[in-house]
């Protein structure tokens, strides 16, 4: 009989976590559509979420929420469809660089990414396993699902997906003197990954993702508050870590994207496919669903 009641007791407890969480989700959507229209509000809501996710106490939420994770296991059966994925390699260099160029996609599923959007008539695609069944293979694959939980110590949560085209940088009539403030980090969860994917060829003129190597750490009080800057202040903190991520077409690279990176403009378009894995954060609580 003890062991009956042993499972019919974690039932109960994993039945009254999500209830707990969904009525925390719902109320912290609720907030969020009411804060929204307010930019000022807005602005502060924002600093107070970088505050929390990326401030001092962050090593302290992460444990916890480690420890009290109920995500479910929700990744393909083996074999990965990546056999060039080393995913012991992509934690080291997660670890000390922030990010790793991690394998090529196949160029049957570019074709298909590549048709989502085109087919969309639009520049962007939120929420994109509602409308294509190759991102499922991708994002659930074993292999991916392996380095996002490694990475984050949990079972991950897909938090939010995409294929967005970055435009090209259109004619300058007007120059300015002032410096723009394009790096920037992220902070969607207490901890999280990015796994981004160059739908086209990409060098040094179209509009390649930028990362300022081993960033991803600790952040000071003035980062959290601040969280943007120009490229000369960033280079002259962290000196030569810059590093601009150009391949062909198929390029996959994870990248924790609490490290300062540039999404830059080129002379040319490129297109991505990206998916963020949280740690705790419930894909209701997406910017575009807010």
């Amino acid at each position: 009989m003890l062991p009956s009641v042993k499972s019919g007791s974690l039932r109960f407890h994993f039945h009254l976590s999500c209830i707990v969480k969904t009525a925390i989700v719902t109320l912290q959507k609720a907030i969020i559509n009411r804060i929204v229209p307010h930019p000022r509000v807005l602005n502060y809501a924002q600093k107070f979420r970088y505050l929390i996710f990326r401030g001092p106490f962050q090593k302290s939420f992460v444990e916890y929420y480690r420890r009290k994770s109920i995500t479910p296991n929700t990744a393909l059966p083996p074999p990965s469809i990546f056999p060039d994925l080393n995913v012991e390699r992509t934690l080291t260099e997660l670890n000390e660089n922030g990010y790793s160029i991690a394998f090529q996609l196949q160029q049957s599923h570019i074709e298909q990414l590549l048709e989502t959007i085109i087919s969309s008539g639009s520049d962007s695609i939120r929420e994109l396993h509602k409308h294509c069944e190759c991102f499922e293979r991708i994002a659930r694959d074993y292999s991916v699902m392996s380095v996002a939980r490694q990475y984050l110590g949990v079972e991950p949560v897909i938090y939010a997906s995409s294929i967005y085209l970055t435009a090209p940088l259109a004619p300058v009539h007007k120059t300015s003197n002032k410096p723009m403030k394009t790096v920037h980090f992220d902070a969607n969860d207490f901890r999280d990954l990015n796994l981004f994917i160059y739908l086209n060829d990409v060098d040094d003129d179209a509009s390649p993702h930028y990362v300022f190597e081993g960033t991803h750490e600790k952040k000071t009080y003035r980062d959290l508050f601040t969280r943007w800057y120009t490229r000369d202040e960033i280079t002259a903190r962290f000196g030569p870590k810059i590093k601009s991520i150009t391949g062909p077409a198929g390029l996959a690279f994870f990248e924790d994207t609490s490290a300062f990176h540039i999404q830059s403009r080129g002379k040319r378009a490129r297109y991505t496919m990206s998916v963020c894995f949280t740690l705790q954060r419930s894909p209701n609580l997406a910017r575009h669903n807010a």
